[in-house]
Parts: structure tokens; sequence; C-alpha cells
């Protein structure tokens, strides 16, 4: 599957994604609005707000990722509580 097909699947479902464009790990965490032939819209947000409306021309697009905050929050929750259960048996010792 090419990248703009791939693009356009996960625009249907409304996912939020993670766009990497250039050098480095630098990327955003969107939600595709639109795939044209040769470029991408999408929102951006930061911090959970809309951050805004980004256009970007498919040959910039380096990586995307699906990303899914609940499980991400659910993952940080997890790792939080494996943490406090390992603080609270050393000092049962």
């Amino acid at each position: 599957m090419v990248l703009r097909d791939r693009l356009i699947q996960l625009s249907e479902g409304s996912h939020s994604v993670r766009i990497y464009s250039g050098r480095g790990d630098d990327y955003y965490v969107a939600r595709i609005v639109r795939v044209g032939h040769d470029y991408l819209e999408f929102e951006a947000y930061r911090d959970g707000e809309k951050w805004g409306e980004v256009l970007m021309l498919l040959a910039d697009v380096r990586r995307v990722e699906v990303f899914n905050v609940d499980s991400a929050r659910n993952d940080l929750d997890r790792l939080y509580k494996s943490s406090s259960d390992e603080k609270g048996d050393s000092r049962k010792d």
C-alpha cells in the first residue's frame, strides 16, 4: 500500500496520528482532514487542544503512525502503578 492510500484510509477512520516530516524526530499529533493528489491537510494538536490547520506536501511526509491517546494513557497508568508498587514493596523490607 502506498503512503497516499494509507493516509486516505486513516482519514476515513478519524484516527489520531503522528506525522513525521523533515529530519529528526519532530512530528505533529494530528487528525487528517483531506488527502489530495500531492498534499495532505490536517488539524494539528498540542496539549490536547487544536493548534492549527496544516497543509503539507506528500513528498515531505517521512512517516505516519497511528496514535491512540487512550492506549498511551493506559500505558502511563500501568507504568505509574508498577513504579508505585515497587516503591511500596521496598518500604516493607
